[in-house]
């Protein structure tokens, strides 16, 4: 028999105190009172409080940054990493940093914005540089909007510079021979890798061994500068050439932009070259293509173009461009001014 332990009573159980609590001292008034405790048997376990309902949970919002130096901090703690490329942001948003860290963020301001602009020009930087800067700190400032740091983005109202039409430069095939033979020996399949395939540096530099399909000569640029993955066929001889690196578990090229620095500036030097970029191994390979005679629209699917206007800029290295057309004119000119028939 299990007298020993009394039942539990319906009075001043938790389920009854709770409802009591609902309605308060006056049934219906539907008050919300702290349950603190609960009554249960002698010998019973105690019981800990049950609930405050009369607090609301304590979140405290993060304080606002007070200097644009903080606001770039949170910046690229939480906006950049969710963007497809971060590590772009990190170099020129410490350039911003470093002139405008202690500027407090409520003086941020039109005139602060044209004597940052004015310092950078004085200190000799392009006109394009600075416009990738500005555009940067547009977006920092209305990322601050977003959060509720600024009434408004002042850079907004500061004007871009107009540009001049974007430069292209690529090289001859014996510049190209030369370029190659004069690159460090452990950096040039990555040189050799852009030249085939036209992909962008930071497209090769995130390259994995297990994007790369030997059987079929494919690889698979997974992180690329418009956030479509494409796939790209590879040659034979680029398939020699990444048959024979050490094939291991991650990046096929592991370097950084700034460990290619030192070699690639070398690599210029020795092969008598001026005026060329990394980048503008991605142009070579187009114009070899097009020279080549492949289709513009071929080859804005190798480079990723989402646009065929910007691979129309290669389309005057096609062979006979435009020949057609002013054949085809001078044909029926011929047939208006009646030349065709007095031949």
């Amino acid at each position: 028999m299990r007298g020993d332990v009394p039942p539990v009573p319906r009075h001043g159980s938790v389920a009854q105190s709770f409802q009591a609590s609902r309605e308060g001292p006056h049934p219906g008034t539907g008050s919300i009172l702290p349950v603190t405790s609960c009554r249960v048997p002698a010998g019973g376990r105690s019981c800990a409080p049950v609930a405050q309902l009369d607090r609301a949970p304590d979140f405290e919002s993060p304080p606002h940054p007070a200097t644009f130096a903080e606001l770039a901090a949170e910046f690229l703690a939480r906006w950049v990493p969710l963007q497809p490329h971060p590590a772009t942001y990190r170099y020129s948003t410490g350039v911003l940093v470093r002139h405008l860290g202690s500027t407090p963020l409520a003086s941020i301001s039109v005139r602060m914005v044209e004597g940052f602009i004015a310092t950078r020009l004085l200190e000799g930087v392009s006109r394009g540089t600075i416009n990738r800067q500005r555009a940067l700190l547009s977006r920092i400032c209305g990322v601050a909007v977003e959060w509720g740091y600024l009434a408004s983005n002042p850079v907004k109202r500061v004007r871009p510079f107009r540009e001049a039409p974007s430069r292209m430069r690529y090289l001859t095939g014996e510049e190209a021979s030369r370029l190659v033979a004069a690159i460090r020996s452990d950096v040039r399949p990555l040189i050799l890798f852009l030249l085939h395939t036209g992909a962008r540096r930071g497209e090769a530099l995130a390259l994995d061994w297990s994007d790369v399909d030997f059987v079929r000569r494919l690889v698979r640029l997974r992180i690329t500068k418009n956030g479509d993955s494409r796939t790209v066929p590879i040659s034979a001889s680029l398939l020699a050439t990444l048959n024979a690196m050490p094939r291991k578990v991650g990046r096929v090229f592991p370097f950084t932009p700034f460990g290619l620095r030192r070699p690639w500036r070398a690599a210029l030097k020795v092969a008598s070259l001026q005026d060329f970029r990394l980048h503008d191994l991605r142009h070579c390979a187009a114009s070899f293509a097009v020279q080549g005679g492949v289709p513009i629209q071929a080859v804005a699917q190798l480079l990723g173009h989402r646009s065929l206007q910007m691979t129309l800029k290669y389309a005057h290295l096609a062979p006979g461009h435009l020949r057609g057309a002013v054949e085809a004119i001078a044909d029926a000119t011929a047939i208006w001014t009646g030349e065709d028939s007095a031949k």
